[in-house]
């Protein structure tokens, strides 16, 4: 594995100063709040480096999630469903000088948001303050795609870019980069492609759930039906841009959220 590959899925950009699980880009002991921020499909904590950045002038901390096989955890084994990521995640939650903290999640990252958030409330005040669902249709809508994880690598490959884009020219090019990328990236989609929610629960943090206009893959009434799970504060934000519309609007987001952790 050469160093250049490694630099390229951002292993060398990943912090030391958390666990595992989390990486904190620029950690702040100082802080008002803690956003813990869930990667989409395929990407690792590096997705949200940026961010931490840009969130630091408003006190708020960033605490990527890391999932395995990606980045720093290149040689540990994937989870293939988000059960198995929520159970492993749900006990490590810990600010350890217990400031209000908040999730965001983007895709794929949204459903484990959601997922962590519904596990967490069941001890009260365990919760977060809020949750932001991004590019994310809501978790009871049922699939209607042909799964795609149990293809061979090669139409895998094809058929994740076709559907969902997102995947780095540099990574398609080159074998290796590809090779280091394939078992998260077919893992996550088994997560999201087997995912089903148990119906019957209702979220009890208020819930911001932001789309891009342009986004084929979710729709506005995907969007207007996280409203079913009943938060007790619904709010929705359309951006322009497609599914990865998060990458444009840096700056308007770090506002939006810093005024909800206000409003918590």
């Amino acid at each position: 594995m050469s160093n250049n590959s490694l630099t390229a899925l951002g292993v060398t950009a990943v912090s030391g100063a958390a666990s595992a699980w989390f990486s904190v880009p620029r950690p702040q002991p100082d802080a008002e709040f803690t956003l813990y921020c869930f990667p989409y499909a395929g990407s690792g904590a590096s997705c949200y480096f940026q961010w931490a950045r840009a969130f630091e002038a408003h006190g708020v901390e960033v605490r990527s999630i890391q999932l395995p096989a990606r980045e720093n955890r290149l040689r540990d084994a994937p989870l293939a469903s988000i059960d198995a990521i929520v159970a492993a995640l749900v006990g490590l939650l810990d600010n350890g000088n217990s400031r209000p903290f908040g999730f965001f999640g983007h895709s794929m990252g949204a459903t484990v948001a959601f997922e962590l958030a519904l596990a967490r409330q069941r001890d009260p005040g365990c919760g977060p303050q809020f949750l932001v669902a991004s590019g994310a249709s809501a978790p009871q809508l049922t699939h209607t795609d042909d799964p795609l994880h149990g293809l061979d690598d090669q139409r895998f490959i094809q058929a994740v870019s076709e559907r969902y884009g997102g995947i780095p020219a540099a990574v398609l090019e080159n074998e290796e980069l590809l090779s280091l990328v394939l078992p998260a990236l077919r893992a996550d989609m088994q997560a999201v492609e087997t995912y089903e929610f148990a119906r019957g629960q209702s979220l009890k943090c208020p819930l911001y759930v932001y789309g891009g206009t342009e986004d084929v893959r979710v729709s506005e009434a995907d969007i207007d039906a996280w409203q079913e799970v009943n938060p007790p504060r619904f709010t929705k934000q359309l951006f322009s841009g497609d599914h990865f519309f998060i990458n444009d609007h840096r700056e308007l987001l770090v506002e939006l959220i810093t005024e909800a952790f206000r409003a918590s």
